[in-house]
């Protein structure tokens, strides 16, 4: 039944792009715990365009991550509750390394391990984190972004 929906969202994109979309945005509405708050930056100018715009903006963290990396998915659950927290104060957002649209500014961050975490502000990296240490991510995310989180 699926793959029949999606023939046809392919054969007509215009018609059955909005749909998805509303019912995307319904399905939020409706379970916003379930939908993450984290931005998924899925092609290299959306990554570049990020990192510009923490000139004079919010705190940007980039998790470089990948599907098959369990570090990754054991730490995301808890990347999302900081995105949640921190959500006045920085935007929190994720890399797919393995996708072929961000693989030039995967090199150009110089991403050679998964998860790693760079923090920008003012439009340079102001930190870095390789791994899936919690403590490390949110030490430096409390000192880029001013205080500590609240409780």
């Amino acid at each position: 039944m699926l793959a029949a929906a999606a023939a046809r969202a392919a054969q007509h994109p215009r018609r059955f792009s909005s749909v998805v979309a509303l019912d995307a945005a319904r399905r939020a509405a409706r379970h916003p715990r379930r939908f993450s708050s984290v931005v998924a930056l899925d092609a290299d100018a959306d990554v570049n365009a990020a990192i510009k715009g923490t000139v004079g903006g919010p705190v940007l963290v980039l998790n470089f991550t990948a599907a098959w990396c369990g570090p990754c998915r054991a730490v995301a659950p808890h990347y999302e509750a900081l995105a949640a927290t921190f959500a006045s104060r920085a935007v929190l957002a994720k890399v797919d390394i393995d996708g072929d649209a961000v693989q030039a500014a995967t090199a150009a961050a110089g991403v050679t391990a998964v998860p790693t975490y760079q923090f920008y502000v003012g439009g340079k990296m102001a930190a870095e984190v390789r791994g899936a240490d919690l403590k490390a991510i949110k030490a430096a995310l409390e000192e880029l972004a001013g205080g500590a989180a609240p409780a």
